[in-house]
């Protein structure tokens, strides 16, 4: 009997120390998940741009409830690193404090809430309608200055028959073969067509339809490209001329200044042959962009 007595005392000890062990776990595991917030800001330039940033210690899924706003998902995946932004346009006309929580689902389906964080939306200085006025300005004036340059024809001499000649060239790419990359800088490829006057030369206006192949020098910053095109002044001189180039200074982070060497060869009577270093600015910017 008091065998018996001792064995059912060892099995209610023992199931009490299982749940008194599986509750201590559980709340051991509730109080080691943390949230380290790491950016909490409105940015100065575009104020209905609420950027937020910040680390866990445990994979969860996220979630920022701003309760003048609304609840906004940051990650679709179990992750312990989330940047987000938040557009808070509705309450940009309402300066002040807002707080906000983060929600964390963890891996076995509990959802922690966090405790209260605040941004600021801060008082507006400019009027919006004078600050949309200044936008617009800008990129006019943006558009102005890229256009410019754009249209600006590149300056070179033409070697032809033993005289050096002054020329003006301006080719425009039409299509460029570019990749969806965001470490790309340069279209891999561009068809163009062109006009080039030679001042005094024996053939003074040349139209050109050519490609160039872009190798790109991210060391640098730069390209090298070859190319092949044809030319013709509608008149009986036809012919083809390869060409090489390469660029060495960065413009308006748009445009690159180049030098290029041509040389020009009539196909079918031989007599026309020009070679030619020209000056210029390259951009594909403004060409149809394929990305393949």
């Amino acid at each position: 009997m008091l065998k018996k007595k001792l064995n059912k005392n060892c099995i209610t000890l023992i199931l009490l120390t299982i749940l008194i062990s599986s509750g201590f776990a559980i709340a051991q595991d509730e109080e080691e998940f943390e949230l380290y917030l790491i950016d909490n800001y409105v940015r100065s330039n575009d104020p209905s741009k609420l950027v937020l940033s910040w680390m866990t210690n445990i994979e969860a899924l996220t979630k920022v409830e701003i309760p003048s706003l609304g609840v906004f998902a940051a990650s679709d995946t179990l992750t312990d690193k989330v940047f987000l932004v938040i557009d808070v346009s509705k309450i940009l006309n309402k300066p002040g404090d807002y707080d906000f929580y983060f929600i964390s689902i963890l891996l076995d389906g509990r959802e922690v809430r966090s405790e209260k964080f605040v941004f600021t939306i801060p008082q507006q200085e400019v009027p919006p309608i004078e600050t949309s006025r200044s936008e617009i300005s800008y990129y006019f004036y943006t558009c102005c200055i890229g256009g410019s340059f754009w249209l600006m024809p590149s300056v070179g001499i033409s070697y032809t028959e033993g005289n050096a000649n002054f020329s003006l060239n301006k080719d425009i790419p039409l299509l460029s073969l570019s990749s969806k990359s965001v470490f790309k800088n340069y279209p891999y490829s561009f068809f163009y067509v062109g006009y080039n006057h030679i001042l005094k030369g024996p053939v003074q206006n040349l139209f050109r339809y050519g490609y160039r192949q872009l190798f790109e020098m991210k060391d640098l910053l730069n390209y090298i490209s070859i190319g092949l095109s044809g030319f013709t002044n509608f008149t009986g001189v036809n012919g083809i001329s390869p060409e090489i180039s390469f660029s060495f200074l960065k413009i308006l982070s748009t445009f690159d200044l180049y030098l290029l060497y041509r040389f020009d060869k009539e196909l079918i009577n031989g007599n026309y042959k020009s070679h030619q270093i020209q000056l210029g600015l390259f951009t594909s910017s403004f060409s149809l962009n394929i990305n393949l």
